[in-house]
């Protein structure tokens, strides 16, 4: 008698098992398959360094989320095109020339991409001497026309060793002086580095911790590595929602399976049951045993979860991950601004101003640094002194035609009344008018009408004029 009932529970155990299986294996979102929430992911704590990076690489590949947190500050950072002072029109166009040649723009946002992604990068200038030896300093002195040729990428992985300087009164002191690349040791000189900006150039604070994941390489920290997990929690709140989408669909049939077990045709019923099961439900159906009452019969039922809170949850990981990626949600998730009178400037111009800054504290030295090779490859040695030239970035917030008219009138209402109290004579009302852009007056006109203009008169014209002086189209 015990052996019949060991048997009988042993075959109940195996059929159970084996719906279980089905269900796993046949749904999306089922126990174990490739759905299961988090299975995919893994925290980086304790990763060795070459590991972490191919971590980060395949959350860049994979996930839209880790992309857009490194791609975007980049794409915004280069959006708008620099300008050159101290260049002629002429000149400047011949160093935009080369830019393109060179394709800086394309080879900056490679550059910057991987530093976010990597923690750094460097870009190596391909002059004319450098097949003598690479790693010599770079004597700037005597690069000829023509010698910058090209401008490679290379991603801080590809640098397999780095030396230091280690002598306290050099300038460049605890940073790196060589960096060995694909088994060619190339000078500091030679190199724009983007280093990811460490903590202690040569990594002192993190090797202090034993923290045995950094490379005493020179080289920061990736940006997406410190938001790992926030890309973890937010990627499997929208694979939960997706689950609770399947699970809609759950089906429960209640019998008394220890009856059904005992004779043929209660197998043959039980196996009715399950094909009752998958033809009711695409995604999941369970077959439970009533505890032994054979007078309940069969009964079906399903399961229906709640969705209640899921849209704010999923809204809330991803607003998480725009703060963690300091990238205001309007911009990372092209969304409109939320809640009541919200227009989002604020948020924007402060994200706009803290990409001006990146382009002021991290982009430009690397820009200065390549128009001294630049400069005497593209217009010859000696033709522009370095220290003459400077580099311009374009506002990347721009006010609103309402604000820039009111500014307009606030200060041609202020020099009117400075010039009514005599504080200021009429010629310097003008010329501070003219340099605000209040008063624009075509500088061909006298000479287009052939005869000189009347003198205006400054305080009507200024009274008259809140934004500009418009030149009728018949008058030229």
């Amino acid at each position: 008698m015990e052996a019949r009932e060991r048997y009988k529970l042993e075959k109940r155990r195996e059929r159970k098992n084996r719906v279980r299986a089905m269900n796993a294996q046949t749904s999306p979102s089922g126990a174990g398959g490739c759905g299961d929430r988090g299975a995919g992911f893994a925290p980086s704590k304790g990763r060795n360094f070459t590991e972490l990076n191919r971590t980060l690489v395949r959350w860049y590949y994979n996930n839209w989320a880790a992309r857009k947190g490194v791609d975007i500050p980049v794409a915004d950072m280069l959006r708008e095109p620099w300008s050159y002072t101290g260049l002629t029109p002429e000149q400047t166009k011949e160093i935009k020339t080369a830019q393109d040649r060179l394709d800086l723009v394309g080879v900056l946002s490679q550059a910057l991409r991987l530093e976010r992604l990597l923690g750094g990068s460097v870009i190596l200038m391909g002059v004319a001497d450098n097949e003598d030896d690479a790693s010599q300093e770079l004597d700037v002195s005597r690069i000829q026309k023509g010698d910058l040729k090209f401008l490679n990428v290379i991603p801080r992985n590809r640098i397999t060793q780095t030396n230091f300087s280690n002598n306290p009164l050099a300038a460049n002191y605890g940073r790196p002086e060589t960096y060995t690349i694909s088994g060619t040791t190339i000078h500091r000189s030679r190199l724009l580095v983007f280093d990811g900006d460490p903590i202690a150039p040569n990594n002192a604070a993190e090797l202090a911790t034993g923290d045995m994941r950094r490379r005493n390489d020179g080289f920061g920290d990736s940006v997406m590595e410190s938001v790992l997990d926030d890309l973890t929690y937010a990627t499997g709140a929208r694979q939960a929602a997706f689950q609770l989408i399947n699970q809609a669909s759950v089906w429960l049939i209640e019998t008394d399976l220890l009856t059904l077990q005992e004779t043929k045709d209660g197998d043959a019923r039980v196996n009715e049951l399950e094909r009752l099961g998958e033809q009711i439900s695409l995604y999941k159906a369970a077959i439970l045993d009533n505890g032994g009452d054979s007078r309940a019969g069969s009964a079906l039922s399903s399961v229906s979860p709640s969705f209640g809170s899921v849209p704010e949850l999923m809204m809330s990981f991803l607003q998480v991950l725009s703060g963690a990626f300091d990238i205001p949600a309007t911009r990372y998730m092209s969304q409109a601004p939320a809640g009541l009178n919200a227009s989002g400037t604020a948020d924007l111009e402060n994200y706009y101003n803290n990409i001006e800054s990146k382009q002021l504290h991290r982009l430009r030295p690397q820009l200065m640094k390549l128009l001294e090779v630049l400069l005497p490859s593209v217009l010859g040695p000696g033709e522009i002194p370095i220290t003459t030239v400077d580099v311009e970035f374009e506002p990347l917030w721009n006010m609103s035609e309402t604000e820039e008219s009111t500014i307009r009138t606030n200060d041609t209402n202020n020099l009117v009344g400075l010039a009514n109290v005599g504080a200021i004579s009429s010629t310097e009302a003008e010329a501070e008018a003219r340099e605000r852009g209040i008063l624009i007056v075509d500088a061909q006109l006298e000479d287009d009408l052939g005869a000189a203009p009347p003198a205006p008169d400054l305080k009507g014209a200024l009274d008259r004029l809140a934004g500009q002086s418009v030149i009728p189209e018949s008058a030229v």
